[in-house]
């Protein structure tokens, strides 16, 4: 319980921080991704194969979630560590992060997405094993091929817990 407690406390203390990343970075990357999900669905659709038009939507979506993930993960080490969230911070981590998160969740969404054209069950594998990734990288800073050992690693680990989380 004391987790939630602490959860709580840190939305509450620090929710203009939130809002202001939430309006600054991850509504105008929505926007984006939006307007190019509805792009492809709209073009797949024309051909008569709007199933294709989902699957790129889910590879844009996922890419999406890894990339907006990166501030919050700052705020919520810093409130964890500190007790306290700089701002400029969470930016600065965004800034440095964001290549390279944004390329490893291109290769984790590939990943995903062909597990998932095979078989349901490769594509959740993988699903669970690098969900990490944008934690790896700022967290630990390993990025790269290192960032994907050390999230793989984590995920076999807390393989459970990772799957608990998304259903």
């Amino acid at each position: 319980m004391n987790y939630y407690q602490e959860a709580w406390n840190a939305y509450r203390k620090n929710f203009g921080t939130i809002l202001l990343i939430c309006l600054t970075f991850v509504f105008p990357l929505q926007l984006i991704f939006f307007f190019v999900i509805n792009y492809f669905n709209l073009l797949f659709s024309l051909f008569f194969i709007p199933q294709l038009g989902q699957l790129f939507g889910f590879f844009f979506l996922t890419i999406g979630l890894c990339v907006a993930q990166i501030p919050f993960i700052k705020m919520a080490a810093q409130f964890s560590l500190e007790g306290e969230v700089r701002r400029s911070d969470c930016f600065q981590s965004l800034f440095e992060n964001i290549f390279p998160v944004y390329v490893m969740s291109v290769l984790y969404s590939l990943l995903v997405l062909i597990g998932s054209l095979l078989l349901i069950v490769p594509g959740l594998l993988f699903l669970i094993w690098f969900a990490t990734i944008p934690h790896v990288a700022v967290l630990e800073n390993r990025r790269w091929w290192k960032g994907f050992k050390r999230a793989f690693a984590i995920g076999k680990e807390h393989f459970f817990k990772i799957l608990g989380v998304f259903f």
